[in-house]
């Protein structure tokens, strides 16, 4: 049967931080004092996830371990975990795939935001962009806050809509959409309070 393990960058499990996967890859782990008396998920026993999804109930994913382990080394289990009293590791898993099926697009979506100077260039002037008939800018946090309101809301409403539907073709919303529209003012150090599909409000 197989297993996922989420652990910290290093290999080693998020809970004790004495078991490295890594260094156990194609060998098996033995778990050295297992509890045998309790049919519980959680106790002494090596944790897995039954899918990738149910290793991210537990975990975040900094690297990802595919294991095996038989019916008859199961001590416990629930919805989503698997609790052994030994596996084999099989492999390292990329770690997009710990994000769902944008994975790919989800990690390089937050590389990118990693050279944002967010909000430097807060009340300064900015060239209205072409997808936005109007703007007008603020010139205050309490402004800025009251401005991002309702519309705003409605419209990433909308956005997260069409995601769902199947529709979208990069994170966070539709290619060229209203999320791509937003990160463009972030990017350039504003705020963007509100965009109606026609007028653009940012600090």
């Amino acid at each position: 049967m197989e297993g996922w393990k989420f652990t910290k960058a290093n290999g080693t499990d998020h809970y004790s931080g004495k078991v490295n996967y890594r260094k156990y890859i194609g060998k098996e782990l033995i778990h050295p004092c297992p509890n045998t008396s309790s049919k519980n998920a959680c106790g002494e026993g090596f944790h897995l996830g039954k899918t990738l999804r149910g290793a991210g109930e537990y975990g975040v994913p900094d690297a990802i371990f595919r294991c095996s382990y038989t019916r008859k080394d199961v001590l416990g289990e629930d919805k989503h975990k698997v609790r052994v009293s030994r596996l084999k590791v099989l492999s390292e898993e990329p770690v997009w795939k710990g994000y769902g099926p944008w994975g790919k697009q989800y990690l390089s979506f937050l590389d990118s935001l990693k050279d944002i100077k967010w909000f430097e260039n807060v009340g300064k002037p900015y060239k209205k962009p072409e997808w936005a008939k109007k703007m007008k800018m603020v010139d205050s946090w309490a402004v800025a806050w009251d401005a991002a309101g309702a519309v705003a809301w409605d419209a990433a409403w909308d956005a997260a809509g069409d995601a769902a539907g199947g529709a979208a073709e990069t994170m966070g919303g539709i290619k060229d959409g209203y999320f791509s529209k937003l990160m463009e003012v972030y990017r350039a150090g504003h705020y963007p309070c509100s965009f109606d599909g026609e007028t653009l409000v940012i600090f």
